[in-house]
């Protein structure tokens, strides 16, 4: 990892210092995986918010079974540690310490299932929500490999369903820190349903505020609202690994 790269983790984390848990989170998180440990390609997926009591449980796994078949993919699925007041499952979209506490947490976990493959990273909506936020603070867009070192990162592709951004405001660590962190090499994939209303006319906003701090993105859209389209998931992830 790059020096300035290493440096900018340091401070991140150092603001959670002291409060790696946050209100309203659970001890643990937990993992599930799908597909078979021999598929050709594999994934992270953030989930969106839900009541679901663990990542077995999720709402979106069976959409997540048909990807995998599809696409040759094997998916670990996180559960976030996070709960909001009626106790559903979330992923923080604000707090960027926290954040990058529970993506590093994230990948460890998923490392079950994946061992050191290298990997995509696929969410819809609240797991969008989060990985887009990291990816525009500079977090997710870094080079696979630098300079002989250990590799940065493992994902290799990123995809989020369902989800946005705010338009941070000039003071915000997000915006800091993209000033501070390069664009990397990836490139964030966006699709969103077109019968998402406001939100996908605010997703639209939020690329081109990407756009303007030099992330490379893509919006996609499909006709529909506010679920994993399967044909185009699986189209955009066979596009994304080839």
């Amino acid at each position: 990892m790059k020096p300035l790269r290493k440096f900018i983790f340091f401070i991140i984390l150092m603001m959670q210092s002291g409060n790696s848990r946050t209100e309203g989170a659970a001890p643990r998180q937990d993992f599930f995986c799908i597909g078979p440990a021999t598929a050709a390609n594999a994934a992270i997926y953030f989930h969106g918010k839900q009541a679901a009591s663990g990542a077995e449980n999720l709402q979106e796994m069976d959409v997540l079974r048909s990807i995998s078949a599809r696409a040759n993919l094997r998916i670990a699925v996180v559960a976030s540690r996070h709960r909001d007041a009626s106790g559903k499952m979330h992923w923080p979209r604000n707090d960027l310490p926290q954040m990058v506490r529970d993506f590093s947490d994230a990948q460890a976990i998923a490392a079950g299932c994946l061992g050191t493959k290298r990997h995509g990273i696929l969410a819809f909506s609240s797991g969008g929500y989060f990985i887009n936020r990291l990816f525009e603070a500079g977090i997710l867009g870094g080079q696979v490999q630098s300079d002989g070192d250990e590799p940065e990162h493992h994902h290799t592709w990123i995809l989020t369903i369902g989800a946005g951004g705010e338009v941070p405001v000039n003071d915000s660590p997000f915006v800091f820190f993209s000033n501070l962190v390069d664009a990397g090499s990836l490139t964030l994939h966006m699709l969103m349903g077109t019968d998402e209303g406001r939100y996908f006319d605010e997703s639209a906003a939020y690329v081109d505020h990407l756009q303007s701090r030099g992330r490379s993105v893509e919006f996609h859209s499909f006709r529909g609202g506010h679920f994993i389209p399967l044909e185009q998931t699986v189209l955009l992830i066979r596009q994304l690994l080839h």
